[in-house]
């Protein structure tokens, strides 16, 4: 049982409140902001819906001021607006970061499929932002490197005993500039795919620092498909010459693409929208109707659990790069 907390003034009756009841969640109102940030912290709700007229303050006011408590603890964000919205509203929706909305008269079937597809993504949580994990990478003896847009943005206390006074120097940099990355052929490649997302996980094996230093380490990148291609984590392990690391097949991945057996015209989609093929494109090359590219669709993330057709493709990707 999923609980809302649904933000709106004070009145005798909540459409929306009756909607959600029906819908078989657990509802609580507030009215005062103060009371909503109290909500909020005791960690209770899974989803939070706002009305966009709230007394003293509007629904973009709550938004800004409870932000950085909904990031934290990932709990999604709904505005509820007049259907016949001003513009100039919209713009604000979207310079807000508000990803989910609400158009009053309500649609039961819209805004129960929205509410669903919310709830589903909170599973896909952003590791790096969770506060448990920042303590964890600092706290572990497994040295760990933090990368953000391709340059190293944290190294934990474990890299900084094997770097020593060279630790600080790795900061800001490329993973290129600090490990030797072009060795051999299956280094750059491997290290290639993770780079352009073609796989979401990366072993590279016996690499150099280019440091002052004589040893050879073994490394996991791990990038995780919430995070996009922005962030990574990289692992070290001393190679010490008695063993290392191989990439192994992932059980998940296997079993979950024994699951998506996809048929002939879903595979002619699927390539075709791998290639970068829109929707028009595709119907027009397959001569099939739009409605029936959706259709086929569709059926790939369902088959793969995937949200989005490039999370779809990055599974089929990555099973592929694990199984080649």
């Amino acid at each position: 049982m999923s609980n809302v907390l649904l933000v709106q003034p004070k009145e005798n009756e909540s459409p929306l409140e009756s909607l959600l009841l029906d819908f078989g969640y657990e509802v609580e109102l507030f009215s005062e902001l103060g009371d909503v940030l109290k909500g909020i912290n005791s960690k209770r709700f899974d989803l939070v819906l706002c009305s966009s007229c709230q007394g003293n303050h509007d629904g973009f006011y709550v938004f800004k001021s409870i932000k950085s408590f909904l990031e934290e603890l990932f709990i999604p964000f709904f505005l509820v607006l007049e259907r016949e919205v001003l513009k100039e509203e919209l713009m604000i929706v979207h310079d807000l970061g508000i990803d989910n909305v609400i158009f009053k008269p309500f649609q039961p079937e819209s805004i129960k499929s929205k509410l669903e597809r919310a709830l589903k993504k909170k599973t896909d949580v952003n590791l790096y932002k969770v506060l448990d994990f920042k303590t964890y990478f600092q706290s572990t003896l497994t040295p760990m490197i933090w990368v953000k847009d391709e340059k190293i943005q944290s190294i934990n206390y474990a890299v900084g005993k094997i770097f020593g006074s060279q630790a600080e120097d790795v900061l800001d940099k490329k993973v290129e500039q600090v490990f030797e990355l072009k060795g051999n052929e299956s280094t750059r490649l491997n290290y290639f795919k993770f780079k352009h997302q073609v796989a979401n996980e990366c072993y590279l094996n016996s690499i150099s620092a280019k440091l002052a230093t004589p040893l050879l380490f073994d490394l996991f990148l791990f990038r995780g498909k919430f995070s996009g291609i922005s962030e990574f984590l990289m692992e070290l392990k001393i190679n010490s010459g008695e063993s290392t690391l191989k990439p192994k097949k992932s059980k998940i991945i296997g079993e979950e693409y024994g699951r998506m057996e996809l048929t002939a015209r879903e595979n002619e989609v699927f390539h075709l929208s791998e290639e970068g093929f829109p929707l028009k494109l595709i119907a027009e090359k397959l001569q099939i109707s739009r409605r029936t590219v959706e259709r086929h669709r569709a059926n790939i993330m369902q088959k793969t659990n995937s949200n989005s057709m490039i999370e779809a493709i990055s599974k089929i990707r990555n099973y592929e790069f694990h199984n080649s």
